[in-house]
């Protein structure tokens, strides 16, 4: 258990992005197949069914958030009808504030917002679809920065 300020910034690696091919099983064994700066591509054993992460840490240097992006079949659309060739996966720890969701900033660009979806014994998830810009935005990025608050005068577990 770790205790954090009311808000818990994070700082990751943006740049070197590239999307791994999707992952159809997160409960399999991963190895790590290669690295572009603090991105880790994973991949189930023996297979090629990949998912690019980064793992964020707190103060005391327990991890705290994780991110993955997992490239999507080619043709996937979203609920409009545009192209969607990746998501983003944010979990967070337990006592996060659910309203607030997870703010995610690419250098100085406007932040993006999303509510998270679920939680787990495990932590809270946010999933997003990444349209073309957005992962435009990532892979020329130098930064990004997740953000999400802790519930005031409590231990968020990490």
């Amino acid at each position: 258990m770790a205790d954090f300020r009311s808000l818990l910034t994070l700082t990751i690696a943006a740049g070197s992005l590239a999307i791994a091919t999707v992952s159809a099983s997160a409960q399999q064994t991963e190895e790590v197949r290669d690295t572009f700066g603090a991105w880790k591509i994973k991949c189930a054993a023996s297979t090629d069914r990949c998912v690019m992460s980064q793992t964020g840490k707190g103060d005391n240097g327990n991890d705290v958030i994780d991110i993955r992006i997992r490239k999507l079949p080619d043709g996937t659309k979203d609920k409009d009808g545009s192209a969607v060739p990746a998501v983003i996966q944010i979990a967070a720890p337990l006592g996060v504030m659910l309203q607030a969701g997870v703010r995610l900033q690419i250098d100085d660009q406007k932040p993006r917002g999303a509510p998270f979806e679920i939680c787990a014994p495990a932590g809270c998830v946010v999933r997003q679809p990444m349209n073309d810009a957005f992962l435009k935005q990532m892979k020329n990025g130098s930064k990004a920065t997740v953000t999400v608050i802790a519930a005031p005068n409590k231990q968020v577990a990490s």
